[in-house]
């Protein structure tokens, strides 16, 4: 399978799985960069293939790192968490991305309140399964 056709399939896959997609299209173009860094001659040669490898991954980076804060941003604004002083970068493609602080305090405050909700649910099912199985006690000691 060439270059071309590899990087056409994850192009299909992006609309269903973009980060798996574009972390494919990443490992593929430094495979390939990594063989031509390997056929190098010249230091000179070396240091334009690196800079030209640096240059198509930050694409992927970039753009990865927009999806990873869209659906961070999207998620605390479905569980009403605010964060003020969120600091957002714009990359050097036009991708605009979380600056990683601002990443990781959104991450742990999201975080924080899944794993609130989550322990209500757990504490309301509990209370649940005890009032269906007194239900059940009173049930059964009525029957007889």
């Amino acid at each position: 399978m060439t270059l071309k056709t590899k990087l056409r399939f994850f192009n299909l896959l992006q609309r269903l799985f973009p980060i798996w997609a574009l972390r494919g299209q990443s490992n593929i173009v430094s495979r390939a960069f990594e063989a031509d860094l390997r056929k190098a001659q010249t230091s000179e040669e070396r240091e334009r293939l690196e800079y030209e490898q640096y240059f198509e991954l930050s694409e992927y980076d970039e753009t990865i790192q927009a999806i990873h804060s869209k659906r961070l941003s999207a998620d605390a604004r479905e569980l009403f968490v605010y964060i003020p002083d969120l600091k957002w970068e714009t990359g050097h493609w036009g991708g605009r991305y979380l600056s990683e602080e601002s990443l990781s305090r959104l991450h742990h405050a999201v975080k924080a309140q899944k794993d609130s909700i989550r322990d209500y649910r757990i504490r309301f099912i509990s209370a649940l399964t005890g009032v269906i199985g007194a239900l059940i006690g009173l049930l059964a000691i009525w029957k007889k």
